[in-house]
């Protein structure tokens, strides 16, 4: 076998690796049930607090892990908020 025909084989075996890889994300993407919700934690004269929870239920059989998110509140491009930035990995277990 000439180099470029093990060139080409495993640059073959790679695409399909990662074409099964994106098609079980892409199904895993599918099944997940996300439910959000927002409540108002706290008022006071300084200023307004809600608390946002959502959870995350992966029916598949897929595994995977995401960054903990950054969120912003704007209204009408004036930023009224933010949470803090938190280097964690959350993992998404089957169920």
């Amino acid at each position: 076998m000439t180099t470029w025909e093990k060139i080409a084989l495993s640059t073959a075996g790679c695409g399909i690796l990662i074409y099964a890889y994106a098609r079980k994300m892409t199904k895993t993407k599918a099944n997940l049930i996300v439910t959000p919700e927002v409540s108002v934690a706290s008022i006071s004269l300084t200023g307004l607090v809600l608390r946002a929870d959502v959870q995350i239920k992966n029916p598949s059989n897929g595994n995977f892990s995401f960054k903990f998110p950054f969120v912003t509140l704007k209204y009408k491009d004036t930023l009224l908020g933010s949470s803090q930035v938190v280097n964690q990995d959350i993992p998404i277990k089957s169920v």
